[in-house]
């Protein structure tokens, strides 16, 4: 019988992405090592694309590394998204696990000395400079601080990541952020089935820990991959409501790792304090605001769920006059079939879900529990009666 341990190490080993020994006549890879008297981790694509990532672990900022044409060996410098600079680097040898070379600036001049790292990529797509031993010793330093907040006479602890010093808002083109945040509902002794840290638990699951499984560090690796350079990473979740029942939250998210455009985007979220579970709020939607359909396919069977013209024509009724695209973005919600859901005390929170080109007309429009009363299902109306003062 196979041991436990050693079948989670044969499951890796099988799964493991592409790893130094296979790089061995390249760059290609991760290496530590000096430039000069300081330590650096540098990273080299390879295989096509021969640009190379590099950082002094004291600062941790990355520096890229053109490739000379017709030099072998031989890279330029550039901070950011800026041109290339004077600095420069010259790989003279390398064998199995180590490269030595000299870098180079207007005024002087210092030996590099490198040793190559292991590394395994996420996926089969990634490359070296996404990975866990190159991205790892950015992720140090990070920390989280709470702020004890209230609404409406509810108690909530608001926690903001501070990141590591070369993520926090610079300025400038070449400033690089990373903002994330969330909030835990307060510790309440009458909470013998303890669903709030059951909450909590959901509520406090994207915060950063330290490691390649944070959603910011992904995004940041990705961006690397393709571009050499940092992203830029928010993501935010704030209480819209909290009883001794329901906890509304809005979640703001902005993110560019590396693709054709950034992309920002808005979703509300429930959580039944009785249940300790998140909640799907279209289930609170009867027949008449929803066209639900069985989509067929395999593991991946679901339902879905579209707005009736029903409701999409109540929701562009109470479209808030200050959007900025008026009566423009009040026509294209009209025609989107998808909306996310939430809660409020005053009815339930609707966001359209739009191309990317028209985001600024994802706005929240409210139907009030008056005007949504046509479209309740029994849960929905049980949902309304709860929130009643």
């Amino acid at each position: 019988m196979i041991r436990a341990a050693a079948l989670a190490a044969l499951v890796a080993a099988v799964f493991a992405g592409p790893a130094s020994a296979q790089d061995e006549q390249s760059l290609r890879g991760v290496w530590q090592g000096t430039v000069g008297d300081q330590s650096v981790h540098a990273c080299f694509g390879g295989s096509g694309d021969e640009r190379g990532v590099y950082y002094y672990d004291r600062y941790r900022e990355l520096i890229r590394l053109q490739p000379v044409e017709n030099s072998a060996g031989a890279f330029v410098e550039a901070l950011g998204w800026s041109d290339p600079g004077d600095a420069s680097w010259q790989v003279d040898s390398m064998d199995q696990d180590s490269a030595t070379g000299i870098w180079r600036d207007a005024d002087s001049n210092a030996p590099i000395m490198l040793t190559r790292l292991e590394w395994t990529g996420r996926d089969e797509y990634s490359g070296p400079c996404e990975s866990s031993a190159f991205m790892q010793p950015r992720l140090a330093g990070g920390s989280i601080v709470g702020e004890a907040g209230e609404l409406a006479g509810q108690e909530y602890v608001t926690l903001t990541f501070v990141p590591p010093v070369q993520w926090q808002a610079g300025e400038g083109d070449d400033a690089h952020d990373v903002q994330i945040s969330s909030f835990l509902l307060g510790d309440d002794e009458g909470d013998p089935r303890r669903t709030n840290r059951a909450i909590n638990g959901l509520l406090s699951a994207h915060l950063p820990r330290g490691d390649m499984s944070d959603t910011y560090a992904q995004c940041m690796a990705q961006s690397i991959g393709v571009h050499g350079v940092d992203g830029d990473f928010m993501q935010e979740l704030v209480p819209e409501l909290i009883t001794s029942r329901w906890v509304g939250a809005l979640e703001s998210n902005s993110v560019y790792c590396g693709g054709a455009h950034p992309s920002h985007w808005q979703n509300r979220r429930v959580f039944d304090r009785n249940s300790g579970r998140e909640i799907e709020p279209s289930r609170w939607l009867n027949d008449v605001a929803l066209n639900r359909e069985l989509q067929e396919a395999g593991k991946d069977s679901h339902v879905s769920a579209t707005a009736t013209q029903a409701l999409v024509t109540a929701l562009v009724a109470q479209w808030p006059a200050g959007n900025e695209g008026g009566d423009d973005c009040a026509a294209i919600a009209g025609e989107t079939a998808y909306w996310d859901i939430g809660l409020r005390r005053e009815g339930l929170a609707f966001i359209p879900s739009v191309p990317h080109v028209y985001t600024p007309c994802a706005d929240t429009t409210v139907l009030s529990w008056a005007d949504a009363a046509p479209f309740l299902s029994l849960e929905g109306r049980a949902v309304m009666l709860s929130l009643a003062r």
